[in-house]
């Protein structure tokens, strides 16, 4: 399955300490990531802060007790400049993920959606 890129970038440039958006690959940030089922995904965090794409419900309420080995884990913390670790996988169910940064979940700026969709045909 393909590999997609998530980039965590500032919403002032001129403050890339400050709060930050989701930037889907091929998208404008604030857009869902599009995915096949069975994909994996990264995050890019082009900031200078530390960020951590951590699994929510709908309504971005966080997952409570989400272990790294544990298949909704997206992310550990990815430093300034950094990628994350380690891959995430979407799984095999067709669905909308919903996710938000663990370091700062109060910026409504940093929630994203991953939408899970079939293999399209050839």
């Amino acid at each position: 399955m393909p590999d997609f890129s998530i980039k965590i970038v500032p919403v002032d440039p001129s403050n890339p300490a400050g709060p930050a958006r989701f930037k889907p690959q091929d998208g404008q940030p604030g857009q869902p990531q599009e995915v096949w089922v069975d994909s994996n995904v990264t995050w890019n965090n082009d900031t200078d802060a530390v960020h951590q794409p951590w699994p929510t419900d709908a309504n971005y309420k966080p997952y409570d007790k989400v272990e790294r080995t544990d298949p909704a884990y997206m992310s550990d913390e990815i430093s300034a400049r950094q990628g994350s670790r380690p891959t995430f996988n979407v799984g095999t169910k067709i669905t909308l993920l919903h996710y938000y940064c663990k370091n700062h979940p109060h910026e409504q700026s940093e929630r994203g959606t991953i939408n899970v969709i079939a293999i399209p045909s050839p």
